[in-house]
């Protein structure tokens, strides 16, 4: 068993070890998203010329900016695999490892995402429970190179037993996500484009950290059902 104290404890070490690389980059691939939220926020047809321009930029944007979610996602977790196992990590090399593992984050991530869809559509507490399930699915596919069906199944049966600990350290995150969110709301008209931008950065840097957290969970998972390397988890909080 997991607590959410222990979790969300090793979560912000893990992302705070790479914070710098983490920040940078997610600010660098959501440079399209800002552009975008820039550009449109006073008079977007002046900006863009017609409706049309307008809607096209948005597709582009929106789309660069699905790119780069599962980007930050695939970055996030390598670096929180490699921080969890006591392993050097560079820039670089989480950069390489976020490409070369995009596809795979992507299959895993949309299949997670459809079953989720469908249980929150057939009612509400079963989609919960299917996200908790499938919440260490993208580090089960980095880590151990399963497919994204095989990662589904693996992901289940680690977290048996540790569902609820998982939803209320998700819960807590997404409480502080609100919270921040709404400090971040403009006080003024002159504000609104500075507040968007700064929502648009923190969206980014939040989804690195959930991405942390789920490889937290996942490596915790591994250490107490069948005890994998507890002295690598040790060395990240000396």
């Amino acid at each position: 068993m997991i607590t959410p104290s222990e979790v969300l404890k090793a979560t912000f070490l893990v992302w705070s070890r790479n914070a710098t690389a983490l920040v940078v980059l997610s600010f660098l691939t959501y440079t399209p998203s800002l552009i975008h939220t820039w550009l449109a926020t006073e008079d977007p047809i002046a900006t863009f010329g017609t409706e049309e321009g307008l809607l096209m930029f948005t597709a582009i944007a929106t789309l660069l900016g699905a790119v780069a979610t599962f980007f930050n996602q695939a970055i996030a977790t390598w670096a929180g695999l490699q921080t969890l196992n006591a392993q050097p990590t560079s820039t670089s090399d989480v950069l390489r490892r976020g490409f070369a593992s995009m596809g795979k984050v992507f299959t895993t991530a949309l299949l997670a995402g459809l079953c989720v869809g469908l249980g929150l559509v057939a009612f509400v507490i079963p989609g919960i429970i299917i996200a908790m399930m499938f919440s260490a699915a993208v580090p089960v596919r980095l880590a151990e190179g399963t497919g994204a069906v095989a990662a589904l199944k693996r992901s289940a049966q680690l977290t048996q037993g540790s569902r609820g600990a998982i939803f209320a350290a998700l819960f807590a995150l997404n409480i502080a996500s609100i919270v921040v969110q709404k400090v971040l709301e403009p006080t003024s008209v002159d504000g609104i484009r500075v507040s968007m931008m700064a929502t648009v950065v923190f969206a980014a840097m939040w989804g690195s950290l959930t991405s942390c957290l789920n490889v937290v969970v996942y490596h915790l998972l591994r250490t107490r059902k069948e005890g994998l390397d507890a002295a690598s988890l040790a060395k990240v909080f000396d």
